[in-house]
């Protein structure tokens, strides 16, 4: 997120816990998955790009409060570099 221009630049955000990709890995690989309901919820919520970033991020169940804060403060600094969003 810190290379982003504008949060228009992706309409959501999908938080998996552990490597940046899909593994071959079972447990991993179940763990990801078990993400697209929510993914999909937040793609038939979307009303408008334009809404803070920090509303279209699909974060993993058990994930700390720290890291929640840490991906919300970044997402927060996204959105006061784009345009014609009031974060």
């Amino acid at each position: 997120m810190k290379h982003l221009v504008s949060s228009t630049d992706i309409d959501r955000l999908v938080v998996v816990p552990g490597g940046h990709a899909i593994s071959g890995r079972k447990d991993v690989l179940a763990t990801i998955l078990a993400q697209f309901p929510a993914m999909e919820a937040a793609k038939e919520g979307m009303a408008t790009i334009l809404k803070p970033l920090r509303e279209r991020i699909v974060l993993p169940p058990g994930i700390s409060r720290r890291r929640v804060e840490k991906i919300y403060k970044l997402a927060d600094a996204v959105d006061r570099r784009t345009p014609g969003l009031k974060p």
